[in-house]
């Protein structure tokens, strides 16, 4: 359940594929979850942290990881994995918008070349299209993609 007092949270090397089936922790400031299996950012457990750790996860690897943790994480986080957050960043990643940031934290990888082995592998338009009428996602194209 949510737990008021909880600030940190340690999961490294615990073969973690997501975040899916953690409660919310809305003062949680630091998650450690290095060494595990997480590809996306889906189940994130709260919007308050400062600090996250992910290295060692395929998530760490994408070409956008710091702007997808940044967008997931909100205006708060400061350090990834050890590393300032730059102003730059920041408003990189807020410049992608509220829907963006909800996609990312529905699971949803930004991505900037077609990855025919994703599930689904849409243009960002297309997702959001989808979303906001409850329709069901086009055939394969290049910028977002679910994990």
């Amino acid at each position: 359940g949510v737990h008021p007092e909880v600030r940190q949270l340690f999961a490294q090397s615990n073969l973690l594929v997501s975040f899916e089936g953690f409660e919310p922790q809305h003062h949680l400031l630091e998650l450690h979850a290095e060494d595990n299996l997480i590809e996306s950012f889906r189940g994130l457990p709260g919007e308050s942290i400062e600090a996250i750790w992910l290295a060692g996860n395929p998530i760490a690897e994408s070409t956008h990881y710091r702007t997808m943790a940044i967008a997931a994480c909100g205006r708060n986080l400061k350090t990834i994995d050890g590393e300032r957050v730059r102003r730059a960043e920041v408003l990189r990643a807020l410049s992608l918008g509220k829907a963006v940031a909800e996609a990312i934290r529905d699971g949803w990888v930004l991505d900037t070349l077609p990855n025919p082995v994703a599930d689904t592998d849409v243009t960002l338009e297309q997702y959001l299209y989808a979303r906001r009428t409850g329709g069901a996602l086009p055939g394969p194209t290049v910028r977002a993609r679910s994990a």
